[in-house]
């Protein structure tokens, strides 16, 4: 699947939670990407893949922090996703950013948000 956030403002930084019901031993993979994955003209900032391991998550959080360059032409982010087994997953972004970083854990102790721009991968330029 390709998730397609569109309206993203040049400049501002965002919070993305990605919110799943999982089984076990479910590996996944998405990459961070400006411009359509469809087309020949993209480019990745980043790629993660993780997986659920031996437990059962239901609704299990990861959050992504993130800016927006300010020289961006593009007000729009893909990230294409995928996996080996089904689940279901949601996905919201917003630019209220809640007091979350790097060294937040969830309710299982897992550390769950990972700050592109203090990994210095953001701001993201997107112009395509």
């Amino acid at each position: 699947m390709v998730l397609r956030i569109a309206s993203l403002a040049p400049g501002r930084k965002y919070e993305a939670t990605l919110t799943f019901d999982a089984g076990t031993e479910i590996g996944y993979a998405h990459a961070w990407v400006d411009g359509n994955p469809y087309e020949k003209d993209w480019l990745s900032f980043v790629g993660i893949g993780t997986g659920t391991g031996s437990r059962e998550l239901k609704g299990k959080q990861e959050k992504f922090l993130f800016t927006i360059d300010p020289k961006s032409t593009s007000g729009t982010l893909y990230i294409p996703l995928r996996s080996n087994k089904s689940f279901t997953l949601r996905f919201g972004i917003t630019d209220r950013l809640t007091a979350v970083n790097p060294n937040s854990q969830d309710r299982w102790g897992y550390y769950y948000v990972k700050d592109f721009d203090v990994d210095r991968i953001a701001p993201f330029l997107l112009k395509r």
